[in-house]
This record gives C-alpha cells, sequence and structure tokens, in this order.
C-alpha cells in the first residue's frame, strides 16, 4: 500500500503491458533470430519466409514500442533493489534504530557502533554538536580507536542520509554531503606522491568549502607524509580554515599540539581522546571517547616490545 512502491509500479508499465512482459516478447524475437544458427533450417526459413528480415522488422517495431521507456524500467528496478535492501537491513538488524532530522544544526548520537562490527565486539560511543562552526580534535594512541570512531560517526550518518537505520540507540542529524580524508594512497601511474595525493585532496575539501557549499567533514591523521614541524603547522593552518569557513566535522591525529587550539577557539572547537593504559607490561584499551587531549601514547612501547622481540627471536 507504500504510495512510492505504488509510483514505481506505474512506471513499469507501458500500454498496459508490464516491462517483464515486454522483455519476454523481446526475448522471442532474438530466440526466432537465433533460428538461423541452425544451417539447414537457416537456409529453408529465409529462403521460403526471408526470416531474418521479418525479425529484424520485429525487433524494430519493439524498440519503436519501448525504447522510450527502457531506462525509466531500469531505473524504477534499480530504486526498488535499493529499498529491498534498505527493508532487509531493518529487517535483519532488529536492534537498530531510525534516525530523526534536525531542522537545526544539531547532531546527536547516542551509542553509537560501527555498522560493520559485531555487536559483541564493538565498543558503544556517544557524539554530539550542537552548531557550526564546530571541529571535533579526537587524539590518542595507535590502535585505541580513532579511525574506527570516524568511521562509525561517517557509516551511520551515510546510512541515516538514504533513509536506512543506524547502528545507534538514539540518532538527530541535519543532512550534509560528507567529504572526507581517510585512506589516501600515493600513484605511480601519476607520479604522485602519498603526501600530494592527501594536499590535493585536503584542497579539494576547501574549494567546495569556499564555493558556499556545506560539507561533513571527516579527517585521519592528516599530513602523514612529511616531517613533525610541517605537520603540526600545516594541521593547525588547516584546522582555522576550516572554522573560518564554518565547517562541521571531526578530525582523528596523533598531534598532541592541536589540543591547544580549543583555547583559542573555545566555542568552536573540541578535544576528545581515547586513552590507553600499560597493566602487567600490556597494552590495556578501553575504546571509550572521553574529554581532553590523550595523557598516554603507546608509539615507543610498541617499537620497544616489537624490538625485544625480535632480538630474542635472533638471539635463538
Amino acid at each position: 500500500n507504500s504510495d512510492l512502491l505504488n509510483v514505481i509500479q506505474k512506471n513499469i508499465i507501458t500500454d498496459k503491458k508490464k516491462a517483464s512482459v515486454a522483455i519476454k516478447d523481446l526475448s522471442k524475437i532474438l530466440s526466432a533470430l537465433d533460428s538461423r544458427l541452425n544451417v539447414i533450417m537457416g537456409v529453408i526459413l529465409n529462403s521460403i519466409f526471408a526470416w531474418d528480415i521479418r525479425q529484424v522488422y520485429r525487433m524494430e517495431a519493439w524498440k519503436g514500442q519501448y525504447a522510450a521507456n527502457f531506462n525509466q524500467w531500469f531505473n524504477s528496478i534499480g530504486e526498488f533493489d535499493a529499498l529491498l535492501s534498505l527493508a532487509n537491513l531493518q529487517y535483519n538488524k532488529v536492534d537498530w534504530n531510525h534516525p530523526s532530522i534536525s531542522d537545526d544544526n544539531v547532531w546527536q548520537i547516542t551509542e553509537m557502533r560501527h555498522p560493520l562490527m559485531a555487536q559483541s565486539e564493538c565498543v558503544a560511543n556517544d557524539f554530539s554538536v550542537q552548531t557550526m562552526p564546530f571541529i571535533k580534535v579526537v587524539t590518542g594512541a595507535n590502535m585505541a580507536g580513532k579511525s574506527t570512531y570516524l568511521r562509525s560517526v561517517g557509516s551511520n550518518l551515510v546510512l541515516a542520509m538514504i533513509g536506512a537505520v543506524v547502528n545507534a540507540k538514539l540518532m538527530s542529524f541535519h543532512p550534509l554531503q560528507i567529504v572526507s580524508s581517510l585512506r589516501t594512497s600515493d600513484s605511480l601511474m601519476s607520479g604522485e606522491s602519498y603526501f600530494y595525493a592527501e594536499i590535493k585532496r585536503l584542497q579539494m575539501i576547501v574549494n567546495r568549502l569556499k564555493s558556499g557549499e556545506k560539507v561533513f567533514v571527516l579527517l585521519d591523521e592528516i599530513l602523514k607524509g612529511t616531517n613533525s614541524n610541517d605537520k603540526e603547522q600545516g594541521s593547525r593552518s588547516l584546522l582555522e580554515q576550516l572554522i573560518k569557513l564554518n565547517t562541521i566535522g571531526v578530525i582523528a591525529t596523533h598531534d598532541l599540539s592541536l589540543g591547544n587550539l580549543s583555547s583559542l577557539y573555545p566555542n568552536a572547537i573540541e578535544n576528545q581522546c581515547f586513552e590507553v593504559d600499560i597493566i602487567d607490561d600490556q597494552l590495556s584499551f578501553d575504546y571509550k571517547i572521553r574529554p581532553g587531549v590523550a595523557q598516554n601514547m603507546n608509539a615507543s612501547f610498541l617499537l620497544a616490545q616489537n624490538l625485544k622481540h625480535n632480538f630474542q627471536a635472533i638471539n635463538n
């Protein structure tokens, strides 16, 4: 009884004939034309009935009757297939929920999880933005959960904006186009280094913002391909530019110094972090986001542990 499904059904009916019936008619014409592949039958049919010419005329007649509707049929079938996928997602994910659309620039996600991770293995986190511009700067150690958090926000926003259920207890959002720099790669074929490819990606994002487009920005560990000083200065400059361009988004970084920007832009930047503990010479993660700048990092610990194991293996 859905109005949308009724419209789709009407779009696949032409001259009171369903698209499926018309396609079957075309299939019969093509099968008849294939009769000429049998040498004996081809000679008999063409010599007596001009078989190939008749079938070509039938195909042209079919084309004249249905060609104008062909794209509409496939678009309607594609739309129905997409709606079926959304319905299947809701049917299979009974613990997921429908998001609500906010008229204001408000984003609120409660107990958000990554849609592609098993519920039993995924730690829920919240996400909240109440104004624009607003940038969340997420710091934390390696493997603490920063990248997964960014992908959880982005993937749930995509699901929400296509009308699907989301992997969250509660979600309210304002629709925006999502742009990201999460997995940049270099290209030997085009002669682009990793750093240059990332610069081009970031420039694209800035240009879209300068054109007046409202977008939701997700950036994961930007400017990895340069030295620490350039990375810090470049990241700081980019954040300040994003704020001036009235941007909303999340940036994950290892640069703890970026947390100092919240004192300069207290209403536009919020520091959040994922922490790691070292217990009995082992790393311990809780994967829970919390306010502030990360206090514990683990790169030196991981390096020391791996070098220690490698030297032990060599000595043995």
